[in-house]
Parts: C-alpha cells; structure tokens; sequence
C-alpha cells in the first residue's frame, strides 16, 4: 500500500510539473507573438513612410522609378523543364514573386530551390546566388525573374 502511494504521489508531482511548464510555455508563446505583432506593425510603419518618401522624391523628379508597377511573367529553363514566375513590382521595389508553373521540377529540389525567392526579395535583385543542392532549379527561377524585371524595367 505504501508503494502504491508513492507512486501516486510522484505521478501527481510530475503532472504539477507538466502542467506548470506548460502554463510558462504559453505564457512565453503570448509574449512571443504580442512582440512579433508590435515588431511588424513599426515594420508596417516604416514601410509606409519609405513609400511616402519615394513618391515624393519621384513626385520631385530627384528620383525615378525603377519599374512601371504591375505583374509581370518571365520563364526560364529549370532542371526539369520550364519555370514560369510572376513578379509583381511598385515603382520602386519588387513586392512579391510566384511560381505559376513548373510541371517538370522535381519536388524536393524545387522546394530547396524556391528560397531563392526569399534571398531576390530580400536584396530587390535577381543578381544573387543560387541554393546549393538544388542549382539547376534555382537558376531557372533566377532567371525567370531576372526576364520578368526586364519587362517591367521603367523606361
């Protein structure tokens, strides 16, 4: 009997010690997300300020735009066959880009090479390098992008 309530009571204290850790878990989670919303929010505030200014200055004529602002397609040769992108542009920056087809890519590869995207939106260039271990793939959507920003060029 005795052991049996050992075990009870060790079996209570570990439940108390989960349920605590996970009371810390949530709180930290909270905390976590209440401080990526305020970051993306100054984020959101600068972003906006940044295009205000750009206006301006292209308003002014100091400065002119980069891009006539739309979306824009532009394909390339990728390791199994053709990737199609869309990129779409402001004036001033690439806003985002997508892959509208590429039937021929092989699935693990093309999911290794698709962080070239995030590696072009972030430099506002399609000049950077391509994923190592998924090279072939990579360079298609490079250039795919590079065709892409040479249509919506503003002249």
């Amino acid at each position: 009997m005795k052991e049996v309530l050992v075990r009870l009571a060790t079996i209570g204290l570990i439940i108390a010690a989960l349920f605590i850790y996970n009371n810390r878990t949530n709180e930290h989670l909270k905390a976590d997300a209440m401080q990526k919303a305020k970051i993306d929010s100054q984020n959101a505030q600068i972003e906006a300020e940044n295009q205000k200014i750009l206006a301006q200055q292209a308003a002014s004529g100091e400065i002119k735009p980069k891009y006539a602002a739309g979306t824009y397609h532009g394909s390339a040769q990728g390791f199994g066959g053709m990737i199609e992108v869309a990129v779409t542009v402001d004036e001033f920056q690439i806003k985002s880009i997508e892959v509208v087809s590429a039937p021929g890519e092989d699935g693990a590869y093309f999911s290794t090479a698709s962080a070239i995207i995030d590696d072009v939106l972030e430099a506002q260039t399609s000049n950077v390098d391509t994923i190592s271990g998924a090279t072939f793939s990579s360079t298609g959507i490079k250039n795919a992008i590079t065709y892409a920003l040479k249509e919506a060029k503003s002249e």
